[in-house]
């Protein structure tokens, strides 16, 4: 339906508007896309834009499938080297990401929202990243899809929430810990119950105020 959908379109060459609650849908058809919540536009822009650049915390929340994890940190280190803390790990910031989120630098000591997407993790080896990007994670789920591997896994720190609700997936079956998805290549075989050691592909990370939900941009 989607291809026959585009195919007319672009026969057509008239403007269409397509009112979907799939993101998949959204993302595939759109050349740009609104998001909306509550009756309030939040963002317009190309699907690629939404993916890389989220005006806030929702759009972060609602583009990708999995969902982007979203993880109540803390900022560290120097503002030539800073580093994020959660749940007792410690990850340095590449220096690209700070290019992208300049007030990471002004905000060393401050709380902040880090985004990892799933595939921003990789298996130990499988990336070339510094072991100051890598950290050691529960497994307690983990799905084999073939090419990939999700890996379930739960930090102790409180779920992320905006106007008092919680924005990350399957945040709410335990509003005391949040739920981090991590997708790894389909190579590995992953079982519950072990850890496994991740690299983090920090350069990719998406940084956030907490209060505002806004980027650190």
């Amino acid at each position: 339906m989607r291809s026959e959908i585009i195919q007319i379109q672009r026969r057509l060459g008239t403007t269409m508007v397509y009112v979907t609650h799939d993101q998949i849908e959204a993302m595939t058809m759109g050349h740009r896309v609104a998001v909306m919540r509550l009756g309030v536009l939040q963002q317009v822009a190309p699907p690629q834009e939404l993916y890389q650049r989220p005006a806030n915390l929702f759009v972060a929340a609602f583009i990708g499938s999995p969902a982007m994890n979203l993880i109540n940190a803390s900022l560290d280190g120097t503002a030539q080297q800073p580093t994020v803390n959660f749940a007792g790990h410690t990850i340095a910031i590449d220096p690209r990401a700070i290019e992208r989120y300049p007030q990471i630098a002004d905000r060393i000591g401050s709380p902040v929202v880090l985004g990892l997407r799933p595939e921003h993790f990789a298996m130990a080896g499988d990336a070339d990243l510094p072991a100051d990007q890598h950290l050691e994670l529960h497994v307690d789920l983990a799905e084999a899809m073939g090419a990939e591997v999700h890996v379930h896994s739960t930090l102790d720190v409180p779920v992320v929430e905006l106007d008092g609700a919680p924005v990350s997936e399957g945040a709410e079956l335990e509003p005391t810990s949040t739920h981090v998805i991590s997708r790894v290549d389909g190579i590995h075989v992953v079982q519950p119950g072990e850890s496994v050691q991740l690299g983090v592909k920090t350069h990719l990370a998406h940084f956030f105020e907490p209060e505002t939900g806004l980027p650190l941009r």
